[in-house]
């Protein structure tokens, strides 16, 4: 959901604010924060949006993109139990 709400230009202030609506929960058991989102994005390697609304080039490959969706179905299951 956050590469999805990235690549819509969305802040991490955004992301996190739509997280916390869809019923997600941080690591600790907390609402999400923008900071959270950082944290995530760079550990799955996201870019950052240029606040001009212009996305940074994306790294591709499958494999890549396959390792993020596991990691965030993990985060997103824990932060659920």
């Amino acid at each position: 959901m956050i590469v999805e709400l990235n690549a819509e230009h969305k802040m991490d202030a955004e992301i996190a604010a739509i997280l916390n609506q869809e019923g997600f929960i941080a690591a600790l058991g907390c609402a999400f924060k923008g900071k959270n989102v950082w944290v995530l994005r760079t550990r799955w390697g996201i870019p950052t949006v240029k606040i001009n609304g212009m996305a940074v080039p994306r790294r591709s490959g499958w494999k890549a993109a396959s390792i993020k969706v596991r990691e965030f179905r993990w985060a997103r299951d824990v932060g659920r139990a």
